[in-house]
């Protein structure tokens, strides 16, 4: 019964409803009408869009951490299998090739032992040549010193031993001229007097 009075409820609505529908209507809606209308419509529908951008926003931002942490996931899992492969291969190595390696190595680490200790022989030499020729200059120095003007006795030079004997036959001759030019210019002064 409870059915049967439902449906008769139902059908009263729809007929109530459709006589509505074909009246005709006479009423006029002014633009304040309108706007009011509109108004209403977007108050109800700004919300829900506002509601669904950040949704999709959150999901869009989901999407980009699950790709980004699916890519680290893979970065891992890649040098994860590079480790395992590197070590299943010098599992592999057999003792020869593990000795052929480590022979290599050692002969690697001799030859630049070699290098090293070639560069520091060439190094002692150059500083010897080098005290050589100081003292080589210093000498020559200490015997040429009544032949060479006292003022021009530090600019004795040169990298060579025959640099050396050049500077000092210069640094000489120029002693001599500087002398014999004071001796005349003390002759002609007594001269003079």
């Amino acid at each position: 019964m409870a059915d049967n009075q439902e449906v008769f409820e139902a059908a009263t609505a729809a007929a109530v409803v459709a006589q509505e529908v074909s009246e005709p209507v006479d009423q006029v809606f002014t633009a304040d009408d309108l706007a009011k209308a509109r108004a209403q419509e977007k108050s109800k529908l700004y919300p829900q869009m506002e509601k669904m951008a950040k949704e999709l926003e959150a999901l869009k931002k989901a999407q980009e951490d699950e790709v980004a942490r699916k890519a680290a996931h893979e970065q891992s899992v890649r040098e994860l299998e590079e480790k395992a492969k590197k070590s299943r291969e010098e599992e592999e190595l057999s003792a020869k090739e593990l000795l052929a390696k480590k022979e290599q190595e050692f002969t690697s680490q001799l030859e630049n032992e070699r290098l090293e200790r070639e560069k520091a022989f060439a190094l002692l030499h150059k500083e010897q040549e080098l005290n050589y020729l100081t003292n080589y200059r210093a000498t020559r120095v200490e015997q040429e010193r009544d032949n060479i003007v006292p003022e021009l006795i530090d600019l004795v030079n040169g990298n060579t031993q025959d640099e050396v004997e050049a500077s000092i036959t210069l640094l000489r001759e120029k002693s001599q001229s500087i002398l014999q030019s004071a001796q005349a210019a003390m002759q002609s002064a007594k001269q003079q007097m």
